[in-house]
């Protein structure tokens, strides 16, 4: 009797000590699968935070070549400005020495410090009753848009190498037009048959 209880308590405990060792197989299992979805899902916010940060930063250098393009064009522009105005005087500045010299010669000829201006078909002033001269209004040069268009089609429209081949052309349409007229720009659509145009 006492053989056969011995018998049954050692069984039940090796039956126990099975158990406790599958419980706790199950459990490790168990922590290296959580373990293992853990890794996957740490690994997997490290990928998605590397896109995320891979497309902040593409976004960003577009937006700095966007800035920079931007800026490239209001310093073309600010140029094209201060060419245009350095023209300008120029052109006031040398119409003055023209008239300023023509008043010179017209004293000199007349013996007189009157303040008159030669026309452009070359006949002195008339007098007029009491032997007064009288002055003649030179006809003024009408302004124009030329090189404020050759420098837009040159910086602006059509700049750059890849675009020579149109650039080249369209300058020598306008070195051979009348040089007293004033240019427009028109920018056709291939969509529609309309045109936009920019003095």
């Amino acid at each position: 009797m006492q053989e056969r209880a011995f018998k049954r308590v050692t069984a039940r405990l090796e039956a126990n000590r099975m158990k406790h060792a599958t419980n706790v197989s199950e459990m490790r299992q168990k922590k290296d699968r959580i373990e293992k979805k853990r890794s996957a899902h740490r690994a997997e916010s490290a990928a998605r935070q590397r896109v995320e940060e891979d497309a902040l930063a593409a976004h960003m250098v577009l937006e700095e070549a966007e800035n920079e393009r931007k800026n490239a064009m209001m310093q073309r522009k600010r140029e094209v400005q201060i060419e245009a105005q350095r023209e300008r005087r120029a052109m006031r500045s040398s119409d003055a020495a023209a008239a300023r010299k023509r008043r010179a010669n017209l004293s000199d000829r007349h013996g007189t410090r009157a303040v008159t201006q030669i026309p452009e078909d070359g006949m002195p002033p008339r007098r007029g009753r009491g032997g007064r001269m009288r002055s003649r209004r030179a006809p003024m040069k009408r302004p124009t848009n030329r090189k404020i268009v050759h420098n837009a089609i040159v910086w602006v429209c059509l700049a750059g190498e890849h675009l020579k081949a149109q650039r080249e052309p369209t300058l020598r349409a306008i070195d051979q037009c009348d040089a007293s007229l004033n240019l427009i720009i028109l920018f056709g659509s291939n969509k529609r048959l309309v045109f936009r145009g920019e003095l």
